[in-house]
């Protein structure tokens, strides 16, 4: 099989293709150009600086906020193999018509996955296999490729069904599939929220990613999605003029948190000092005693 890879006209009318901006794009069709002829490659951002010149002058943080992005509008399904992450297309022979995939080492996806997957791009990974030479051969058998799961397809095999047994009890434990990260699940449920809210799959920047996944590692998932669900159910006519953009999002989280903060009884309006953290508490109450120790100097003069 070539090199070559197709891409279709209708691709132009895609809602989850023209959801990406022009980095998320150009990564996206470097996943095509770089994955195997099975569609899975390593979901990683070196992988993909290192097949793509004009990608390596881009930073990490950026081709990995792409690599979130392309996940969360699901052009791609992820799973994990011996602790990787690995992605694959669910239409991948729809598009690529691949007749003789060459071999491949990467893995296949899991059981659950290739369920998903479409009917031409189930009958891809079960009706061509790879092929392993030399005396280390762990089959007689000559057309195989190994799956997530440490276990064989072969071409003799129904669509989905593995051969064989599990390479070992601590590689079937090693691959046990894993949730997506709590970065790719946040920019989903901000994708999801949008949707609900106009109908539409939002256009997200890489750096829209960025700034989610920012938020993610100061405050945690679940807090930023719970104030993306708050702020998307307000009637802020700021967030709605802004069309609720994930910069508006930041602009707001303060006001977010006020919101929150009223409707869980959590105020502290009455006492303001009590929502200060340790050390501005401290360095109040050291201006308090510097005041009150100038006062009672001042009542002290003789004039």
């Amino acid at each position: 099989m070539p090199d070559d890879r197709l891409l279709h006209a209708r691709l132009g009318y895609s809602r989850k293709v023209n959801a990406l901006d022009h980095l998320g794009y150009r990564v996206w069709t470097q996943y095509m150009l770089s994955a195997d002829d099975f569609g899975v490659m390593a979901w990683s951002p070196a992988k993909v600086k290192g097949d793509n010149l004009a990608l390596q002058r881009e930073s990490e943080d950026a081709i990995g906020a792409a690599l979130d992005v392309i996940a969360g509008t699901g052009l791609v399904v992820l799973f994990e193999h011996q602790g990787q992450t690995f992605a694959c297309s669910e239409s991948w022979q729809d598009y690529q018509k691949i007749r003789y995939p060459r071999v491949s080492y990467l893995p296949s996806p899991p059981a659950d996955i290739l369920a998903k997957l479409s009917r031409k791009t189930r009958g891809l990974f079960t009706k061509h296999s790879a092929r392993k030479r030399g005396p280390s051969s762990t089959s007689g058998r000559a057309n195989y490729r190994l799956t997530a799961n440490g276990k064989r397809l072969t071409a003799n095999a129904p669509e989905g069904e593995p051969e064989g047994e599990a390479s070992s009890d601590a590689g079937r434990q090693d691959d046990a599939k894993k949730p997506p990260s709590e970065k790719q699940e946040t920019v989903a449920h901000y994708c999801d929220l949008f949707k609900a809210r106009y109908g539409e799959t939002p256009v997200i920047a890489a750096k829209d990613a960025g700034t989610l996944g920012r938020l993610v590692t100061t405050h945690g998932g679940s807090v930023v999605r719970e104030r993306l669900k708050l702020w998307f159910d307000d009637l802020d006519p700021f967030a709605a003029t802004a069309g609720h953009g994930v910069g508006a999002f930041v602009a707001t989280w303060n006001k977010t948190t006020a919101l929150l903060a009223r409707q869980n009884g959590r105020e502290t309006a009455a006492n303001p000092a009590s929502a200060l953290s340790p050390n501005a508490r401290k360095t109040l109450e050291a201006g308090k005693r510097y005041l009150q120790d100038r006062d009672a100097s001042t009542d002290k003069m003789p004039f």
